[in-house]
């Protein structure tokens, strides 16, 4: 194992937080509020990128419940909606 730098375990209010060096940042693109999923292997702490699944614009609008003034979504609409990238578009 190869540790590259240590830090502390500081408390905020009534939660803990570790704090990532400058260094560590720009080895790992990790952005302001990344979530992280963190994994404990015996006396090991494993953090890795959460993978947020991402919802299409069919489910959003179906989980915001539709009533008798809404349009509702034919097939055709639902199947554009859900259609895969065609150039370089990334996910967000």
């Amino acid at each position: 194992m190869i540790i590259i730098t240590t830090t502390t375990i500081n408390r905020w209010g009534t939660s803990y937080g570790i704090r990532m060096t400058k260094r560590i940042m720009q080895m790992f693109p990790l952005d302001d509020r990344q979530k992280l999923n963190v994994e404990v292997q015996g006396n090991k702490l494993i953090f890795t990128r959460a993978s947020i699944p991402h919802k299409s614009l069919a489910e959003y609008l179906d989980e915001y419940g539709w009533d008798e003034t809404t349009p509702k979504l034919t097939d055709e609409d639902k199947e554009w909606l859900n259609m895969p990238s065609a150039g370089e578009e990334t996910p967000w």
